[in-house]
């Protein structure tokens, strides 16, 4: 599954293709998900031919977050080249394989986002060798596939650096949707950043003996349930914390109905959340872009211009792929020494001094 933990430094010019994109027909419900489609015609003489189609990965169109910044990729193909395109939205993993399949029966390159969609993808380009893939947040070791992974833990750092210097309880929380790698990623950069600048922070995001995750993380077991992630989010903020950042996709959107409640800050992922979600961004202190549209636009245009190529890219700080959201909560502009901080640990990471732990192993022997 996935799942982005807002999508990655540079502006987001996802957000304008997010809100003003393809406005789809109305929906049609096969038994594998809900599908829509585009409605402008294919006009443009390059693209004759091409066709595109996405499957999302639980959660799907709406989650402000990994899936929309995908279907924000799609929407600046279209429209810059005129490109239709096929969506259909996974309401349960069981529905992944499905799904894939139905875009794959239409169309001739098929963009998945979410490392839950590895099985199907390996599946299903294995018996589509002509077709053409993109998957995002996994690795699938075929000609036909494209892979693109990012370094979620450098950018997380750099909002566990924010956190760090922001906290006034010195208690600070982490809520991942589903345990993996790239959850995973998340969690370890963001707890490095904490130590970097807070150990006694730190210390609580830190697995501590026997322990899998540290006293102040948790996990949905989801990227979808809203109501589970205001859950655990109140606990925690009923605990003393007072920042709390999320890595779990629509799962967020429970954290930040949970700190307006409590009057507490929350961090954003994938996407800048403040930016989609303006009736939030009084909670959202900023948010960590994972640039997914980036990746997307990318690979379905090396299709459009012929250029396309499997195997994998691991896109980081360095190029620009993860990074800090547009929008900065006042509060946190109100101290540009935080802000200084960071950027001295990004340059840091940039120029290979400074080595982000990608998994908890890492994290355990991380020295600040």
């Amino acid at each position: 599954m996935n799942k982005r933990i807002t999508a990655v430094v540079a502006s987001m010019m996802m957000m304008a293709t997010i809100v003003a994109g393809c406005k789809p027909t109305t929906p049609t419900t096969t038994p594998a998900g809900t599908q829509t489609s585009t409605t402008t015609p294919v006009s443009k003489s390059d693209v004759t031919g091409k066709s595109v189609g996405m499957s999302t990965d639980e959660g799907g169109k709406g989650d402000k977050s990994f899936n929309d910044a995908g279907i924000a990729g799609l929407d600046k193909i279209k429209s810059e080249f005129g490109l239709n395109y096929d969506l259909i939205e996974t309401k349960d993993p069981s529905q992944i394989q499905q799904n894939l399949e139905t875009i794959v029966s239409k169309d001739e390159m098929a963009v998945t986002v979410g490392f839950k969609m590895m099985d199907a993808v390996k599946l299903v380009a294995t018996a589509n060798p002509e077709k053409k893939f993109l998957l995002v947040d996994g690795v699938v070791d075929l000609p036909n596939v494209k892979n693109v992974l990012f370094k979620e833990h450098e950018g997380s750092f750099l909002l566990g650096v924010i956190a760090g210097m922001m906290t006034k309880t010195n208690k600070i929380g982490f809520i991942g949707g589903m345990e993996g790698e790239v959850i995973g990623r998340f969690e370890s950069g963001f707890a490095a950043g904490v130590m970097s600048v807070n150990p006694e922070a730190g210390k609580l995001l830190v697995p501590q003996g026997n322990a899998k995750h540290g006293e102040f993380v948790s996990y949905a077991g989801n990227f979808s349930d809203a109501g589970k992630g205001k859950e655990i989010a109140k606990e925690m903020y009923g605990r003393g914390a007072d920042v709390i950042y999320h890595a779990a996709g629509g799962v967020g959107i429970g954290l930040f109905d949970a700190a307006q409640e409590v009057k507490k800050y929350a961090m954003g992922v994938d996407s800048d959340q403040a930016l989609l979600l303006p009736d939030k961004a009084d909670v959202i202190l900023v948010s960590m872009l994972k640039r997914v549209d980036v990746a997307v636009y990318n690979a379905v245009k090396s299709y459009i211009d012929g250029t396309f190529k499997n195997g994998v890219e691991n896109l980081g700080l360095k190029e620009d792929a993860v990074g800090l959201s547009d929008t900065i909560h006042p509060d946190l502009k109100a101290k540009p020494e935080v802000l200084t901080k960071v950027d001295e640990f990004k340059q840091k990471i940039v120029g290979g001094s400074l080595v982000v732990p990608a998994t908890l192993e890492e994290l355990k022997t991380f020295k600040p």
